[in-house]
């Protein structure tokens, strides 16, 4: 297993002790944006985004610390967003995107829109250069930045939560 799917795994896991109904979208043979859809007493509840981070940059662990040192915002593919707020729109129900902090086992969730589309949360973006993929070349990418202080925080192992 990937550490991606381990982290998704653990999101998933969380959520269903909360009632809620995961399935996965790399289950089903077509593609989707998103990672999974939730459903609570089987009515469709949300579709969310998960990103697990290790580091912000090489050496740079993402820490919640870091994070506000660099302007107390994560960052995000606009295609992510831009995708995932049309599906909201298209299926009625609203889009999470959901961060996992490696390093202090943290989850940050973000509701970013509503059920219809509608963004719940300011989003700033800019345009990088970057690299293209893992073979090299270049590319020049639009990401967009969710701020910290509007997700919700949750700390792994910690039984309050």
């Amino acid at each position: 297993m990937k550490n991606r799917e381990i982290y998704e795994t653990l999101v998933k896991e969380w959520l269903q002790t909360y009632g809620y109904n995961v399935k996965s979208t790399r289950e089903e043979n077509e593609y989707h944006s998103f990672d999974f859809y939730i459903e609570k007493d089987n009515i469709p509840y949300s579709i969310v985004e998960v990103r697990s981070r290790q580091e912000i940059t090489k050496g740079e662990d993402c820490t919640l610390l870091n994070l506000k040192n660099r302007g107390n915002k994560f960052m995000v593919s606009s295609h992510k967003i831009i995708n995932n707020k049309k599906l909201s729109e298209n299926y009625g129900v609203p889009f999470n995107f959901i961060a996992y902090l490696i390093p202090e086992k943290i989850i940050l969730i973000w509701e970013i829109t509503d059920k219809k589309g509608n963004y719940l949360i300011p989003l700033e973006s800019a345009t990088f250069k970057t690299q293209k993929s893992l073979q090299g070349g270049k590319a020049i990418r639009t990401n967009y930045f969710l701020p910290i202080e509007l997700c919700k925080k949750i700390i792994m192992n910690d039984p309050k939560n």
